[in-house]
């Protein structure tokens, strides 16, 4: 269920002219400041049904199905997450080491290159057991924000 009030202040700093309606190029931020982490392809699908005339801009109604929507692919990502990291774990612990956490983060989904992995890894060493392992469950919280 959307914050109406928390919606309602976010989509006002994005009102400047208070038409009622926000730029559809505000929406990433908006949804951002709501706490969410949407792909660029699940943006444009949003947009795609909130805006199905092109027109540029959303009213309040529209914002809050955005944001309602994307909680809901936050909750299926989780899955989708937590699905993906099961595959590769090896060991069946719960845990991937960085080897398998490496060839994840290289090969599904929007594919990163290897700066961007031994970026991600670094940002999430404080996470890595001393053998190495990490709990795919963190790396989900890690990778969608929560």
């Amino acid at each position: 269920m959307v914050d109406r009030q928390l919606a309602q202040e976010i989509f006002s700093l994005f009102d400047l002219t208070n038409c009622g309606a926000i730029p559809v190029t505000s929406i990433v931020t908006g949804i951002g400041a709501y706490g969410l982490n949407p792909t660029q392809a699940e943006i444009d699908g949003l947009i795609a049904k909130y805006d199905p005339q092109s027109s540029g801009q959303i009213d309040f109604e529209a914002f809050c199905g955005l944001i309602t929507e994307n909680a809901k692919l936050g909750k299926n990502k989780k899955e989708i997450f937590e699905e993906a990291f099961r595959v590769f774990d090896k060991e069946q612990d719960g845990t991937l080491s960085i080897s398998e956490l490496r060839q994840v983060l290289m090969n599904l989904g929007e594919k990163a290159n290897a700066t961007e992995v031994d970026d991600f890894i670094q940002a999430a060493s404080s996470k890595f057991t001393p053998e190495g392992r990490i709990q795919y469950i963190e790396l989900v919280k890690i990778i969608i924000g929560k």
